[in-house]
């Protein structure tokens, strides 16, 4: 099957993985070298699941790849492995490149990028003087691989101390969300909080929602609709990973049904209406009815009426079929 259907192999391997990452790992290795890239590409992003160390020697031999796709996935997964040569090697070149200066957090940039830091996947600036943009991209792809425990040591201070000293500097957005990176890569809850502490959630850290508890989830939630933090709902909405529980899921309805009463949209509307469709294929379906009854007459525009229909037709859809096979 495997010869002879390499549309499928992807398929195959995400499924396979799931239970043997070890004999999903050696399918994959069966055909590498004569596979062409596209679905080396596919096969290589299929590691995400179920990643471990067991993985680290077949992505490192990735690291050096024809294809310069290859070499970017095999990188970021290794960046996601804290035991990894790739983040010692990138924790040794650039684990001084921050510093705490008058309890102000400055990045050192180093006069120019190694051979050894191009091939873990940081870029090289264009030639010339670093742009802002090269200097911000540059940071990310350092701190954001760096486990950020290290930073405690490096710098002799706290979480909380590291991350509110980011903020007086001249890189304070990049460099919280260099961390909140790092934090995703390698989690640690200490820094999770330090970092939600002082930033709140928002679409710089977004990422680190996967790492809350369904408790955690659920007081954020309530808090950002009580305060009108419509960034924070964002956030929770594209990156919530789990199942939504009923409480959870009718803070959420309630706080779209207020944002479909507002006369004019606002600069999270258009995003709040398209989330809100992925939201009705999770929001569990025995709150249909309490769904419409949130919703109906509070749409004042088109637009929210046609999503707020949309998202009504598709829970109750939902709860049908959900009664139809229990039944």
């Amino acid at each position: 099957a495997w010869e002879r259907d390499p549309a499928g192999r992807a398929a195959l391997v995400t499924t396979l993985r799931q239970r043997d990452p070890a004999a999903a790992l050696r399918l994959i290795e069966m055909t590498w070298r004569e596979d062409t890239d596209a679905p080396r590409r596919e096969l290589l992003a299929t590691l995400a699941t179920g990643l471990s160390m067991a993985d680290e020697s077949f992505l490192e031999r990735a690291l050096d790849d024809r294809d310069a796709q290859v070499r970017h996935k095999a990188a970021a997964l290794l960046a996601s492995l804290p035991d990894s040569r790739l983040v010692r090697r990138m924790t040794a070149s650039a684990g001084g490149i921050l510093t705490l200066d008058g309890g102000h957090l400055t990045p050192r940039f180093p006069p120019a990028i190694p051979q050894t830091m191009v091939r873990d996947g940081v870029g090289r600036p264009p030639a010339g003087p670093p742009s802002a943009n090269d200097r911000s991209r540059l940071l990310m792809q350092t701190v954001g691989v760096i486990p950020p425990c290290h930073w405690e040591t490096a710098l002799g201070a706290t979480p909380d101390e590291i991350v509110a000293a980011a903020g007086p500097g001249r890189w304070p957005r990049t460099l919280i969300s260099a961390l909140a990176a790092a934090t995703v890569r390698h989690p640690d809850p200490r820094w999770l909080a330090a970092i939600l502490a002082y930033d709140g959630l928002n679409a710089r850290n977004e990422a680190l929602v996967g790492q809350l508890t369904p408790e955690e989830m659920v007081a954020r939630l309530s808090t950002a609709a009580a305060s009108d933090d419509a960034g924070a709902v964002v956030a929770i909405l594209r990156r919530w990973p789990h199942a939504w529980q009923p409480d959870a899921a009718r803070v959420a309805i309630v706080f779209l049904a207020d944002e479909a009463a507002r006369e004019r949209d606002t600069r999270h509307s258009p995003t709040l209406r398209f989330l809100m469709r992925a939201f009705a294929r999770q929001c569990p379906p025995v709150l249909a009815d309490e769904a419409a009854a949130a919703l109906a007459n509070r749409p004042t525009t088109a637009v929210w009426q046609t999503t707020s229909k949309q998202f009504i037709a598709t829970l109750t859809l939902r709860r049908e079929l959900h009664l139809a096979v229990r039944d």
